[in-house]
C-alpha cells in the first residue's frame, strides 16, 4: 500500500505527473486520508486530481485514519497519514522534513521527493533530462527547491546513486 500526504501529491499534481507515482510503485492505487482529501480539496491542484478519484485504474482512494499518539505540532493531514501508514505498514509519500523524521522514528518508511527521484534515476524510469525537467517544473509551479548537493547528484550523468 502507498499512502500519500498532501505535499507530495500536490507537488506532482501541479506538474501533471501523478501518473509517475503509479508507474514507479507499480500500483493501481494510492491511498490518502480524509484529512489529506480535505486539504487537497481547498487547493488549486484539486481539479487535476479529480479524475483519479473515479478512475478504474490508477485510482486515489480516501480512507479514514484514527490518529493515535502523534504530536499535535504536526498538521492534521500529516498526523493522519503517518497513523494510516504505520497501521497498514505502508510506504508514506511525504515531503515535510519534521513529519517525515517523526514517522521514520516510528518505523514508517518515508519517501520524500528527492528520494523518489533518486529511485526513478536508479531504476531507469526517468532519464537525467526528464529529472531535470521535473526539477525545473517543481521549482516553477510548486516553488520547490532542492538542496544544491541533491540536485547535483540527481543531474549527474557519470554515475547512478548507490
Amino acid at each position: 500500500m502507498i499512502v500519500s500526504d498532501t505535499d507530495f501529491l500536490s507537488a506532482f499534481g501541479k506538474i501533471d505527473r501523478i501518473d509517475l507515482i503509479f508507474k514507479v510503485f507499480k500500483t493501481k492505487e494510492i491511498t490518502i486520508t480524509k484529512s489529506v482529501y480535505d486539504e487537497l480539496k481547498e487547493s488549486p491542484v484539486f481539479d487535476k486530481l479529480l479524475p483519479y478519484f473515479s478512475a478504474k485504474e490508477n485510482n486515489i482512494k480516501v480512507k479514514e485514519a484514527s490518529i493515535k499518539d502523534i504530536p499535535v505540532s504536526l498538521g492534521k493531514g500529516e498526523r493522519a497519514s503517518i497513523s494510516l501508514a504505520k497501521d497498514k505498514k505502508a510506504k508514506l509519500l511525504m515531503d515535510d522534513r519534521d513529519a517525515g523524521e517523526y514517522a521514520e522514528s516510528k518505523g514508517v518508511e518515508v519517501i520524500d521527493i528527492p528520494a523518489f527521484l533518486f529511485h526513478c534515476k536508479k531504476s531507469n524510469t526517468l532519464s537525467v533530462s526528464e529529472i531535470k525537467s521535473i526539477i525545473n517544473n517543481l521549482k516553477d509551479k510548486d516553488h520547490y527547491e532542492f538542496e544544491a548537493k541533491v540536485k547535483e547528484e540527481l543531474l549527474n550523468t557519470d554515475n547512478k546513486p548507490n
